[in-house]
């Protein structure tokens, strides 16, 4: 695990990981939580870069997250929306089809932005939303407490390096069920061959 919190030596902040092989396959598997805030983009960018960096496993082959064939980063990324308002983001939201006004939205994720500039996962697949941002919610309902901006902080990416292995994304979704937190949780299932 890595600690990412104040001054580094406090864990509410951070990652954890397992890796193992199966059929000739290493895999990886990082769970992280990346520092909050609309204006933090830069504190997000250097946990990935850290966690990265000194996240080590015992193991001769694949001691480094990125010797890895196939890895999975997932958790609260802490990625926002830049440029729009908590009422904007609600307008957009109310707009049918759903899917084309979470498309719009995710023109101003500052994930997605970060990827393209080649600053943080820029080999990683992110998957497609086709669900309402994750985060913030007012804990016991299905409303967002618009005293942050919603945004899709919880996230699951992929990298492969082996060129014969095949990741099909069956499912990605949230549960609108499950109220206890001011986020909604993420589901991901994939079929690798």
């Amino acid at each position: 695990y890595v600690k990412r919190g104040p001054i580094g030596l406090l864990g509410n902040k951070g990652a954890t990981a397992v890796r193992l092989d199966f059929a000739g396959t290493s895999l990886c598997f990082v769970s992280a939580h990346f520092q909050a805030g609309d204006k933090k983009l830069q504190s997000r960018i250097k946990d990935y870069d850290v966690i990265n960096g000194k996240l080590y496993f015992n193991n001769p082959k694949s001691k480094r997250i990125s010797n890895h064939d196939l890895i999975f980063w997932f958790g609260d990324l802490n990625f926002r929306l830049d440029d729009l308002s908590a009422q904007d983001i609600v307008e957009i939201l109310a707009k049918p089809p759903l899917q084309q006004s979470i498309d719009e939205l995710l023109t101003k994720d500052q994930l997605r932005r970060s990827m393209k500039a080649g600053d943080v996962f820029s080999d990683y697949n992110d998957l497609r939303p086709t669900f309402k941002p994750t985060y913030k919610y007012t804990v016991g309902t299905n409303d967002y407490n618009l005293k942050r901006k919603p945004a899709f902080t919880d996230r699951v990416l992929y990298r492969k390096r082996k060129e014969n292995l095949t990741v099909n994304q069956i499912t990605y979704a949230s549960n609108d069920d499950i109220k206890i937190s001011d986020h909604k949780p993420i589901t991901a299932l994939f079929n690798i061959l």
